[in-house]
């Protein structure tokens, strides 16, 4: 079950401005990330309650910047049993479970409108 919605994601194109700005209004880096598979770095800030998921491309035609670009992470307590509620309607799973870094386990998902991550930690 769907308990509350962990971050939203933006790709940026300078992360290191993009940092200064979260950070001038208070919130701070949980975590720094990089995926040179993938062509991106990004940071984890958080605030309070609320977070944010900041990346940047090597590459602004990079396939994953699109999917990652404005993306909302759902914190689920049980990862399986969502995802398949959500292939059962329709959804395509862009990243099957997998170990995460933000959350214990994470899973990407697709739709023709809009793009989604599930974490459980």
């Amino acid at each position: 079950m769907i308990v509350k919605i962990d971050h939203i994601g933006k790709v940026v194109n300078e992360l290191e401005s993009s940092r200064n700005f979260y950070e001038s209004l208070g919130f701070k880096i949980r975590y720094y990330f990089e995926k040179p598979e993938h062509g991106y770095r990004a940071i984890y800030l958080k605030k309070g309650k609320d977070a944010i998921e900041i990346f940047e491309f090597n590459d602004k035609k990079n396939p994953y910047a699109k999917i990652i670009d404005g993306h909302t992470a759902l914190e689920t307590d049980n990862i399986k049993a969502d995802l398949k509620k959500f292939i059962k309607q329709g959804y395509e799973i862009v990243s099957p479970i997998k170990k995460g870094i933000t959350a214990k386990k994470y899973a990407s998902v697709k739709s023709r409108t809009h793009s989604f991550e599930l974490l459980q930690n």
